[in-house]
C-alpha cells in the first residue's frame, strides 16, 4: 500500500514550530550582539548555544521536508534531551 500523499498533522505542527524556532535564532544573534556592544561584555556559551540550535532546527526542518525520507532524524526522545541541554546552556 502506498504511503498517503497527506502529511502528518505531527509533522506539520513540528515543521512549524522548528521554522518558527528558525526564524527568531537571527533575531536573538543581533539583540545579543548588540547588548554585547553596549554593556562590553560577551557571553561565548549564548552565541554558542545559538548556533547550536539554529542547527539542530535546520537539520530538523531538513529531515521533516524529505519526502523520500532518506535523511535521518533522531527520535522525539532525544532531541527532547538535546533541546532541554540548549535551552539549559543558553540559561
Amino acid at each position: 500500500m502506498a504511503r498517503p500523499r497527506i502529511p502528518n498533522p505531527n509533522a506539520i505542527m513540528r515543521l512549524t514550530c522548528r521554522s518558527f524556532s528558525l526564524s527568531l535564532d537571527p533575531l536573538s544573534l543581533i539583540i545579543f550582539i548588540v547588548l554585547s556592544a553596549k554593556y562590553g561584555s560577551t557571553y561565548g556559551v549564548t552565541f554558542a548555544t545559538l548556533i547550536i540550535a539554529a542547527l539542530l532546527d535546520m537539520s530538523e526542518i531538513a529531515g521533516l521536508i524529505d519526502s523520500s525520507h532518506t535523511i535521518p532524524r533522531l527520535g522525539i526522545g532525544r532531541l527532547a534531551i538535546v533541546d532541554l541541554v540548549v535551552v539549559g546552556l543558553g540559561t
